[in-house]
């Protein structure tokens, strides 16, 4: 009889998306624990029941009731909104739910997987075989406003649920370094799973002339949120379309608001004095995406601190020039000058230098650099890297 694995995650709410982020990752990994284990998806959502997607079971839970989404106002009548997510209670409640519908499917041949992202497994019951994935740490996440008695609530209800798993796994060194040391003996290290995919040649939902410019754009694809450096490339914006007049810069991704201060509207006016330089996007589907990534001249990823997002291996895999900022965890698979270049973490001036550095190099340099894109997903993120450690560990618990 196959171990069953039920992988819980709040990122996926309906059957379109499993299309970026935390999704992506999950995604991914459920695919292939599928072929050895019989794996569920138990995810907060706006509906309940069951689907079937892409050949994986997903077991929806109702979160987004009338009650939570009394608490989701808590945030935006403070005048956030994307920038952080200081909403404990909202949280609380996701877990609660979750894991009630979790105690009445699981046996004792089951091991749940859960998303560290907003404590989700902690109204776990203490006996059960859990293993936690960080992909963020709640002291690091609220950027803007580190000292908000919010985040303080967060990270004690973080820290409480870390201490249930089993097991905790970090897909970086560098939130493995900012863990609480009470948890230091029972976390490590297994990079995401990461597939290659297709190429995509398909041009029809886009205007080709933005895409066949002769590669002339940079590209910035995320959230829009100040932990991801969007305000970095925001100061050196005029310089940048000053010097390359001919270019233009994409922005793709969800916008965010901080104090009243939305990310889209800053850009908005930019683009009212750069009309023919700027183009902005919602967030793509990956087909289209991919697309953008392929073509650009350099995808620029200025984040703060990161958990190996899914942008940097897409653009990797798309033969993509990458530009990643130093101390960032992206900076532990990107090596400056061999398969992509990294700028000082925080520093809008060299970040500035190194979009014009990379611009002087010769077709030859680059070309080379691009090739080793996909070397580095089998030398950091295949098959053999990543399943193969997690499997030790579903065995072990």
């Amino acid at each position: 009889m196959k171990k069953r694995i039920f992988i819980c995650t709040s990122e996926f709410k309906s059957e379109k998306n499993f299309d970026g982020g935390i999704s992506s990752h999950f995604y991914r990994l459920a695919k292939e624990l599928n072929t050895k284990y019989d794996v569920t998806i138990v995810t907060s959502s706006d509906k309940s029941g069951d689907l079937i997607y892409d050949g994986l079971k997903i077991i929806r839970v109702k979160i987004f009731n009338i009650f939570t989404k009394f608490f989701l106002k808590i945030t935006d009548k403070n005048k956030f909104q994307g920038e952080i997510f200081a909403r404990p209670f909202f949280c609380l409640i996701q877990s609660y739910f979750l894991n009630r519908k979790i105690s009445k499917i699981l046996d004792s041949n089951s091991i749940i997987i859960y998303s560290s992202y907003q404590y989700l497994n902690f109204f776990q019951k203490q006996d059960w075989k859990s293993i936690v994935y960080i992909w963020s740490i709640q002291k690091e996440w609220n950027f803007v406003n580190p000292n908000s008695i919010f985040q303080k609530i967060d990270t004690y209800f973080e820290n409480k649920s870390f201490s249930i798993a089993k097991k905790i796994i970090s897909v970086s060194k560098l939130l493995i370094n900012k863990i609480d040391n009470n948890f230091q003996n029972k976390t490590l290290l297994i990079r995401p799973l990461y597939i290659p995919t297709n190429n995509y040649n398909d041009l029809q939902n886009f205007n080709k002339n933005i895409i066949l410019n002769n590669g002339k754009y940079f590209l910035y694809f995320g959230s829009m949120i100040k932990r991801k450096g969007i305000d970095l490339i925001f100061q050196i914006l005029p310089n940048l379309i000053e010097k390359y007049p001919d270019y233009k810069f994409l922005f793709c991704g969800s916008n965010s608001k901080f104090d009243g201060f939305s990310k889209r509207e800053i850009l908005e006016n930019y683009k009212k004095s750069y009309p023919e330089n700027i183009s902005i996007f919602e967030s793509l589907p990956h087909n289209d995406l991919f697309l953008l990534i392929k073509n650009s001249k350099i995808v620029v990823m200025p984040t703060y601190i990161d958990t190996v997002p899914s942008m940097s291996l897409e653009a990797l895999d798309h033969n993509a020039t990458i530009l990643c900022s130093s101390n960032s965890s992206i900076d532990e698979y990107i090596t400056n000058n061999k398969n992509g270049f990294i700028f000082e973490n925080g520093n809008a001036n060299d970040l500035f230098k190194k979009i014009i550095h990379i611009s002087n190099l010769n077709g030859d340099k680059i070309s080379e650099i691009k090739n080793k894109g996909r070397d580095t997903l089998k030398e950091y993120f295949s098959e053999e890297n990543t399943l193969r450690k997690l499997e030790e560990i579903i065995n072990e618990i």
